[in-house]
């Protein structure tokens, strides 16, 4: 699970809030609250991805003003669930499960 925080700019109007509470069940979101200042989502990274969310917010008018703060955060919100999907979905063992090769004595 990841859990992300996206800042508003400005207060959200009600058609806003209600496009968003559609939005978590469209997206199987598992948690999306609204905070007068933020709106923090909780997903499963194997399921979506960050670009999606973000596509969704921006089409409600959520995301509005992107400085560069925000563009590098939300960058790494792709980075990261990018990881988090090829590790949920690799069925290779990592290789700190792995048992260390020990060398025969002579």
């Amino acid at each position: 699970m990841l859990k992300r925080r996206v800042p508003l700019n400005q207060h959200l109007t009600p058609e806003q809030t209600t496009a968003l509470s559609q939005l978590q069940t469209d997206l199987e979101l598992d948690k999306l609250a609204v905070k007068a200042t933020s709106v923090t989502l909780r997903y499963n990274a194997a399921d979506i991805q960050w670009p999606q969310i973000e596509f969704a917010m921006r089409e409600i008018g959520v995301i509005q003003n992107v400085n560069w703060w925000l563009k590098l955060r939300f960058h790494w919100y792709q980075y990261v669930d990018e990881n988090a999907k090829s590790n949920a979905l690799s069925k290779e063992a990592h290789c700190c499960n792995k048992a260390p090769a020990v060398p025969k004595r002579k």
